[in-house]
């Protein structure tokens, strides 16, 4: 399930392409390996940590068709995030497992082809990010309109002069 990807055509050639390589690439590795209803939608910044919510509030007002709603939306769009000691594989299995039992191996084998393919593209993961407290209404509805329609969580993996977002959560 990728983003729109008419949401790229004033966003940077470079990162533009490189939202939607991984974009397809989570449709074909992590999607395939939800639980049932669940969604993943990935975006890609190109940005560090101490901006990414700049970077985020200025890419979605490119996005944005002059709605005043949604401005305001976006404009109040605020959260902290935290550096995460955890891999983003032992990140994913534990959120699968509280919806259903086991790991399967194919799990495994896909997130590893994921994060794989993503460091051919960019290089290796320097840190592995959360939400520090469950995001606000607002900001949940801010990201819910260019994502997933229900956030259960979002992940940000940093890379040299990137921030790949994963959102999971279920557009049912």
């Amino acid at each position: 399930m990728s983003s729109f990807y008419t949401n790229y055509k004033d966003i940077n050639g470079s990162t533009a392409f490189l939202a939607g390589n991984i974009s397809a690439l989570s449709d074909e590795t992590l999607c395939k390996i939800l639980p049932r209803y669940w969604a993943a939608e990935t975006d890609v910044f190109e940005t560090d940590i101490e901006n990414l919510v700049p970077a985020l509030k200025n890419r979605f007002q490119k996005y944005n068709n002059d709605e005043t709603q949604m401005s305001e939306l976006i404009e109040n769009l605020k959260f902290e995030v935290e550096e995460c000691k955890d891999s983003f594989e032992q990140i994913l299995h534990s959120l699968f497992d509280s919806y259903k039992e086991k790991h399967s191996s194919e799990e495994t084998e896909n997130i590893k082809e994921f994060l794989s393919e993503i460091r051919f593209q960019i290089g290796d993961i320097e840190a592995i990010y959360r939400l520090k407290q469950p995001l606000s209404e607002k900001s949940s509805r801010c990201l819910s309109e260019y994502y997933t329609y229900i956030i259960f969580d979002i992940i940000f993996i940093k890379y040299s002069g990137y921030i790949v977002m994963v959102v999971l959560g279920s557009d049912e």
